[in-house]
This record gives C-alpha cells, structure tokens and sequence, in this order.
C-alpha cells in the first residue's frame, strides 16, 4: 500500500472546515476541480493497467459477460479515469470493470479521461468511487471502508461518512459484515449471499452453532433475505415466547427501582452471607448476561428486519 502524505490529510481538513454545516462535505471538495475534469481521450486496451490495490476484489463472470456484450452493441458509453504513468502507459483510477468487459468484448481502445494525481490522490479516489457504485458487494465496501479511513489519516468515522455523503450509522451498518466468519464473507463477496442474509446471520454472531446452521439452512433450502431473518429469530437460544397481557414484561421503571433495590442489599451484605449466596449471585449473573445478550440481539433482529 502506498504511503499517505500529509498533504491529503490537510485537503480533508480543508474539505470539512469549508463545508455547509447542515450538509455533507462531497468528495469532490478532496481534489482540485480541473485535475478532476481531465482530458478526453481513446486510449488504447493494452496500454493501460489495473491498480494493485484495487478495492474490488472479486466480478460477477456472469455480469461481466453481459456488459461485454452490452459494449459489443453499444461501446463504452461511462469513459473511465485513467492517470499517465511515467512508462508512457496509464494506471486506472475507475473504471476497472468496463475495461476488462470491454476487453472480452474485442475492442482495441476505450474511451478514458486523463486526469493529474499524486498517488495518494488516485488510492482515494479509487476508494470513493468502488464504496459508492451499487454494484460492490458489502464484503468489498466493508474493507474498503477501512481502507479509506487509513488513507485519510485515521480520521473518525463520521468525518469518512461525510466524504461519502452518508451517516456513521450507515458507516457502522456497512461494517458489521465485517464481523461475520470468512466463509460466510467469502459466500458475500462471491454473490452466494446477499447483504440482508449477512444481516441475519449476524444477529446470531453470540452464537456460532447457530450461526452455522442458519448459514447451511440458508443454502440448503434457498431461504430468502427475510426468511433468513424469522429463521434467525427461532434459532435464537432462549428466544423469549409470544407474551399474553399477563405476562407483559417489566417496564423500564420497574426495572430501575429492582435493580437498586439488589445493589443496596449487596452493598449492605457481610462476607460470609455473599459466600453463602455466591451460587444464587452466579446464577444471577448468569441470566443478567443471557438478557443482555437477548436484548443486543433483538436490536440487530429489528434492524435486519427493518432495513431494506
């Protein structure tokens, strides 16, 4: 990986300092305006080469043959961005798919912007442009993500989201497939998964075993995004039951005042009255942690659930 200089950093400080406070600051704000519009030109195939450190780690074979064809009949109609390099050819900052489609697809040449950029300038640009196309799998944009944020000099999350235009929440929701196990990554980034089963799985990321079963249910019987999601939801160990009026959970109030109740007692209690009680307090504690552990996962279940 190349190595960042300050000067990127001060161009993001720069970025945020001058941008509206009620908006997001744009990408475009990172670099100057007429290095960014470039020259147009047709280059030919065979002098231009990929990035090492592409974001885009896998391609859809099947997608890819039908944009070759597309370009067949129609050409290149996006130009890509290209950098010169000092060998006479160019580097690819975006657009790595269409010129690969374009290769299968027989052409000589394609049609490509020329634009002036340090490489600290084109490793970022070629971040932000794979993060924000619709077509990179979550696994992809998740290492991405990190990427970018090393490139900018560790800045927080929220100031990577503003350079995306998008919130820390939607920055966290994007990382969480992180979290998942690699096969089940790999299954992402291969199309074998979509996003919204990484969601259900991950809401059973305190519970491996069933983690995996739902993971080869998944497969075994073609389980959609929301089917994943109810099935996750049985498959939950200690999964509370469907509740009537009598049986309403304890509100926050309540809670609060037995809680306070129990840490007074404790705080008055002698040594040999805890040792006396230590396997009542270790089966309390047992319970608090499978309830914590209910109420994080009925969180995530709600989200899955809920975000499209």
């Amino acid at each position: 990986m190349p190595s960042r200089s300050g000067s990127l950093r001060q161009k993001v400080a720069a970025a945020f300092a001058t941008a509206d406070p009620e908006e997001t600051a744009p990408a475009d704000a990172l670099f100057d305006e007429t290095a960014r519009s470039g020259e147009l030109r047709r280059i030919p195939l065979d002098k231009i080469t990929r990035r090492t450190d592409q974001p885009r780690q896998s391609m859809d074979s099947d997608a890819l043959e039908e944009l070759a064809e597309s370009i067949k009949d129609h050409g290149v109609l996006q130009p890509i961005r290209v950098r010169a390099k000092t060998d006479g050819g160019y580097e690819i900052i975006a657009g790595e798919r269409r010129w690969t489609a374009a290769t299968r697809a027989g052409l000589r040449d394609i049609p490509a912007v020329v634009v002036t950029a340090d490489d600290d300038e084109a490793y970022v640009e070629a971040l932000i442009e794979n993060i924000q196309r619709e077509d990179l799998n979550p696994v992809d944009r998740a290492h991405a993500l990190t990427r970018l944020r090393v490139a900018l000099g560790r800045q927080s999350w929220e100031e990577v989201g503003k350079v995306l235009g998008i919130g820390r929440q939607h920055v966290h929701r994007l990382l969480n497939v992180t979290k998942l196990p690699e096969p089940i990554q790999e299954d992402i980034r291969v199309g074998e998964l979509t996003e919204k089963h990484g969601r259900a799985l991950l809401t059973l990321r305190a519970y491996p075993h069933q983690q995996m079963l739902l993971w080869e249910r998944i497969s075994e019987e073609s389980l959609t995004g929301d089917a994943a999601v109810a099935a996750a939801k049985e498959l939950r160990p200690g999964a509370a039951p469907v509740r009537g009026p009598k049986e309403a959970r304890p509100d926050s109030a309540t809670l609060t005042g037995a809680v306070g109740s129990l840490l007074a007692l404790l705080s008055d209690a002698q040594p040999a009255d805890i040792r006396a009680s230590r396997e009542q307090l270790t089966e309390l504690r047992s319970r608090i942690d499978e309830a914590v552990a209910r109420a994080i996962a009925d969180a995530a279940i709600h989200e899955a659930a809920t975000d499209g």
